[in-house]
């Protein structure tokens, strides 16, 4: 019994691990509270689980926040691009039913490439936020080749 709460037991790191998480996922719902800092509480929340998983250790509650208020500007800016995009489809949903049959079809065709970047810049996006400084158009296009080039893993993981 003596082994297993010992603070190097691997009982002991999974439940320090735990409550990482916890204390992360409770940090990334207070702060996306207001809708508008959805973008940066992503970024951060991304930032400080990669330094978990690199075993880049120190206080959760500190990089979060350190990673929250460097990238608030750019992921914020990224997630109303993103957010905007995402409506604009909603609705191109909506009406392109109204069109002919061939215009239609080309244009759920158009959505539903827009609609792949969209998830596929959702999900590589705000990591690559956090963990590189570009401007907005080289991360997007930065954003872009990462999903061609690792497109199986981007598409079937």
């Amino acid at each position: 019994m003596g082994k297993l709460l010992n603070i190097d037991s691997s009982v002991m790191r999974i439940m320090a691990l735990l409550a990482d998480l916890i204390i992360l996922n409770t940090l990334f719902i207070l702060t996306s509270l207001p809708l508008i800092t959805i973008g940066a509480s992503l970024c951060a929340l991304q930032t400080s689980l990669q330094k978990i998983l690199h075993q880049n250790r120190g206080s959760v509650i500190k990089n979060y926040f350190k990673s929250f208020s460097l990238n608030f500007r750019q992921a914020t800016i990224f997630f109303i691009i993103l957010s905007l995009l995402t409506f604009i489809l909603f609705y191109d949903f909506r009406l392109v039913s109204y069109l002919p049959l061939l215009l239609s079809f080309l244009m759920r065709t158009a959505a539903f490439i827009l609609c792949v970047f969209i998830a596929l810049a959702s999900v590589y996006g705000f990591s690559y936020i956090g963990r590189y400084k570009n401007s907005l158009k080289k991360t997007v296009y930065n954003i872009l080749l990462l999903s061609i080039q690792n497109w199986f893993q981007s598409f079937f993981y």
